[in-house]
């Protein structure tokens, strides 16, 4: 499968005509490995699109990783996790200027000097799925060990000097959880484990709003779901999203509305933060996720 990872709240803010100047759009192309033949048939690159001259431009390509799940951008440096490698690209220059090898990464995020890691392999266990590194030479300050946080892991939010991240063993069929695990970042260690309810297995996106976190679920991949929860009461609830089975990671904050797409298909859905109510918004004609 072919999969353009197209920095997916960016396009839904040019669907909704939003009318913020972008300069510039930094697109992280998945690529197309063949896991019949074992062989990369198109690399992870990273591109730049110009949204007022409408052009594209390929800008690096990550060589040997099958895949990629996460970008970021900071202080003229591009963040990239891919298959098995956390590269760091200087856009001023031109080239990657730091990349050490993360097997089974995941998701990234950057805070006060440091990079938190989640980790998670189809197949595989891991002797740990949150790891910590120094944000300037890449070193291991420490990990969260399995022992403790068993499940491979996802999202990351970071408020109040704590990560809040998305815990769902999506890559065990059958055996998803539905937890966040919240790191203190001053100790950096696993403060406590919430448990988001059985309607809300498989969190796959995590998102703040009026400090209020939400988790996008993808349950057991024939039905999705969308959590609230209070950090300040821990109250949490969970509503199933209407017709939706899978949503692949597809969905993006823009006002007071989550919006949401299945995996493949081009309708968009959208739950409305302040009623707590989903349904159909618009047809997309295009699908985020190829």
């Amino acid at each position: 499968m072919k999969k353009f990872i197209l920095l997916f709240c960016l396009a839904f803010s040019a669907f909704l005509s939003a009318q913020k100047t972008v300069k510039q759009v930094f697109v992280l192309n998945e690529g197309s490995f063949n896991y019949s033949t074992g062989q990369i048939e198109v690399p992870v690159s990273i591109g730049a699109f110009n949204p007022a001259s409408g052009q594209y431009s390929k800008i690096f390509e990550i060589p040997g990783a099958r895949f990629a799940s996460d970008i970021l951008f900071e202080n003229g440096l591009i963040w990239v996790a891919a298959d098995k490698f956390l590269s760091v690209f200087d856009t001023k220059s031109g080239q990657i200027i730091r990349q050490i090898e993360i097997e089974g990464i995941r998701k990234i995020a950057l805070t006060n000097g440091l990079v938190i890691v989640t980790r998670g392999e189809y197949n595989k266990s891991l002797d740990s799925y949150i790891q910590i590194y120094n944000q300037y030479d890449l070193s291991l300050k420490t990990e969260i060990h399995s022992n403790q946080l068993a499940y491979t892991c996802e999202n990351i939010l970071i408020r109040d000097n704590q990560a809040y991240i998305a815990v769902n063993n999506g890559f065990v069929w059958g055996e998803e959880v539905g937890k966040l695990a919240v790191i203190d970042l001053e100790q950096l260690e696993l403060e406590k484990m919430i448990e988001l309810g059985p309607n809300a297995k498989n969190p796959e996106n995590l998102i703040e709003k009026n400090g209020r976190l939400y988790t996008l679920n993808n349950k057991n991949y024939t039905g999705s779901s969308i959590s609230e929860f209070n950090p300040l009461t821990s109250e949490i609830h969970t509503l199933d999203l209407p017709g939706i089975t899978s949503l692949c990671g597809t969905s993006a904050l823009a006002g007071e509305s989550i919006y949401y797409q299945e995996a493949g298909k081009t309708q968009l859905g959208a739950y409305t933060i302040p009623s707590r109510t989903a349904a159909p918004y618009v047809d997309a004609e295009r699908s985020f996720t190829e």
